[in-house]
């Protein structure tokens, strides 16, 4: 399992996942083109645990679409969008954080071969969202509060369907 504090993965229960992964790109001209990714997955722990057998951290789903313009004389661009659903936070399904999507564009100008400007804007939308969430019941009292670290709510509050 993947622990975002410490930047590392670490041995955890035993699980199983399943997923569809779908990637269309399409050019419409030489200088135009689109992307766009789906991907969906199911992550459960193969042992039996009163904790739950969720995979804490795992996505269901993810959404993502761009347009790319390149060679269209010294300009470049391209803007993405990304939509990430809820994220499991603990194991037995109560607790999971925000949906999310960002918006991101790139704009460019190369004045030779060798010398090019470009400019990143991130979070174009300057959407509110956390990089990591936590359950608020297993932060200790020294590290930040939850509402400061989280965007935690309760699962079903974030549930579609």
């Amino acid at each position: 399992m993947f622990v975002g504090d410490a930047g590392e993965t670490e041995a955890s229960r035993p699980s199983h996942r399943r997923g569809l992964e779908w990637n269309q790109h399409y050019v419409a001209t030489p200088w135009l083109l689109f992307d766009l990714e789906f991907a969906t997955s199911r992550a459960r722990y193969t042992d039996v645990s009163p904790d739950g057998d969720r995979t804490s951290g795992s996505l269901n789903r993810v959404l993502s679409f761009g347009a790319t313009m390149r060679d269209a004389g010294a300009w470049s661009g391209s803007c993405q969008l990304r939509h990430f659903d809820p994220r499991l936070l603990v194991e037995d399904n109560r607790i999971g954080s925000a949906l999310t999507t960002l918006a991101y564009l790139r704009g460019g100008y190369r004045f030779s071969k060798r010398t090019s400007l470009t400019l990143d804007i991130f979070n174009l939308f300057d959407q509110q969202a956390s990089d990591i969430d936590y359950d608020p019941s297993v932060c200790k009292a020294s590290a930040p509060t939850a509402s400061t670290t989280s965007t935690s709510i309760p699962w079903n509050a974030v549930r579609s369907g």
